[in-house]
């Protein structure tokens, strides 16, 4: 194997363990975590989405990995390994953004390091992430393109197919950013269309791209039709977002924090490079970040909270740390005349974070194994940490369901328990503001209205609901149906 390779290896192989490490450590308490659990569990249960199981986003994802639990283990656990999977190759394909940009190994080491740690409390699996995956690839391949005769205006039927597919894709994966990712795609040559001869040259490009693009929506569409999903997708994915009330603003972002600091710089890096780009049209290869990290951007909306931040502006917030290098690379040059002392300085500091991130390799995975006795012990849970109480909980409320027909949990953490019991209730188990499909709340308290022997555990008014709760639903149950009782941090209605 070249150096070269076996550099490449080793970089993949730390950088795998480093995220896989962080996720080990997680307990079970993301409700996204098993949402997405769930999801690539339904269908590999034969379940089909939206016609058997509520979604809001498209299945690519969720089909995916419940391939890989229906030939591996239906464990929670493997998700976690899928996740270190997709999240190191965005990180492995930050690596090669920066490597065809010219920084230097030793810097490009830091600079993924700096992201690595921007994503420590939200690494999981997300079809949002799946998302940001394929746009820095179509990025990677837009530079790589162009720099082979610094022509951005050009057409290659390959080429041109291929990224159509990724940008297809995307829509796979999230619906409504897919289609601004497919017009960015589509659209970014257009700026630069002067001559008629270059409107041909466009045009072709666009053709294939369009045509690229078509083929996994089409293949996605020839799914749903032959498993007769269409009307369910129609009302979960298209009339239900009407439903969708959910939103931070993004002025909550803006605090004195890193986070904060991007939040306010993303938005300046737009435009300052708008008008670089556009109006003085110089730098094409910020123009190809600009362009996509735009459309990427619009994962921050509604929802502006860390998580989608952070993946919505990572494109924009690799372009950031570029232009840093490149800024931080003229001042060194000035400030330190001797080559050597450089290169001795960016050797020590790569040395010691590559130490630093081995020795947190070494502690995270002691600290799991030193806990392995907190492991759960319920189905599907297997080697995931758990809190005792937790898990004393949750084997509580399955021996009542057990015991009980007809019970359906009204909460945002239903599949925390409905995943051991390997039950699935339709809209009950994501019962979300937005997750129910057209007209769904209204649906839901009819089919409740209308429900015979059936028990209802609604969350005691001591704890804290989830903010996407659909509180007409819990209302109607509260002053329609009789209480009963309680079990653990339930209240019984029937």
């Amino acid at each position: 194997m070249k150096k070269e390779n076996l550099y490449k290896l080793f970089l993949f192989v730390i950088i795998f363990f480093f995220i896989l490490s962080i996720l080990l450590l997680k307990p079970l308490n993301n409700l996204d975590e098993l949402w997405n659990y769930n999801f690539a569990r339904n269908i590999s249960d034969n379940l089909i989405p939206y016609k058997d199981f509520n979604m809001l986003q498209m299945p690519l994802l969720p089909m995916i990995c419940g391939i890989i639990l229906k030939i591996t283990f239906n464990e929670l656990i493997v998700m976690r390994i899928l996740a270190a999977l997709l999240l190191t190759s965005i990180i492995y394909i930050s690596y090669k953004l920066f490597n065809i940009l010219n920084v230097k190994k030793e810097i490009t080491i830091l600079l993924l390091f700096i992201i690595v740690i921007l994503l420590k409390e939200v690494l999981c699996i997300d079809y949002n992430y799946a998302t940001l995956l394929i746009v820095l690839w179509i990025i990677y391949i837009e530079i790589k393109t162009y720099n082979k005769d610094n022509v951005l205006l050009k057409n290659n039927v390959t080429s041109d197919l291929f990224l159509g597919i990724l940008a297809g894709l995307t829509i796979t994966l999230k619906q409504t950013t897919g289609l601004f990712i497919c017009a960015a795609l589509l659209g970014n040559k257009l700026i630069f269309v002067k001559k008629k001869d270059e409107i041909i040259t466009y045009i072709k490009s666009f053709v294939f791209r369009l045509i690229g693009a078509v083929i996994p929506v089409f293949i996605m569409a020839i799914y749903l039709i032959v498993n007769n999903a269409v009307y369910d997708f129609i009302s979960y994915t298209i009339k239900g977002i009407s439903g969708f009330s959910n939103y931070i603003p993004y002025i909550n972002l803006v605090k004195w924090d890193a986070i904060g600091i991007l939040s306010i710089l993303v938005p300046l890096i737009f435009v300052y490079k708008w008008i670089k780009t556009i109006i003085f049209e110089k730098d094409k290869v910020s123009y190809i970040f600009l362009v996509y990290g735009l459309a990427m951007f619009v994962v921050c909306f509604p929802i502006s909270d860390k998580i989608h931040f952070l993946i919505g502006a990572l494109p924009t917030i690799l372009l950031i740390l570029y232009e840093g290098y490149n800024l931080l690379s003229k001042i060194c040059k000035k400030t330190f005349k001797s080559k050597k002392m450089n290169i001795f300085i960016i050797n020590f500091i790569v040395s010691v974070t590559i130490l630093f991130s081995i020795y947190y390799i070494v502690i995270n995975l002691y600290n799991y194994l030193s806990k392995i006795d907190s492991v759960s012990n319920l189905n599907h849970y297997s080697n995931i940490l758990i809190s005792e109480e937790l898990e004393k909980q949750i084997e509580k409320v399955n021996e009542y369901i057990v015991l009980n027909e007809n019970v359906k949990i009204l909460d945002a953490t239903a599949a925390l328990y409905m995943i051991p019991l390997n039950r699935y209730n339709k809209d009950y188990d994501m019962l979300l503001k937005g997750n129910l499909g057209f007209d769904g709340e209204n649906r839901i308290i009819k089919e409740i209205s209308n429900f015979k022997n059936t028990k209802y555990l609604i969350l005691n008014d001591k704890y804290n609901k989830n903010w996407q709760t659909p509180f007409d639903i819990i209302n109607y149950v509260k002053e329609n149906k009789k209480k009963s009782g309680e079990i653990s941090i339930f209240d019984i209605y029937e």
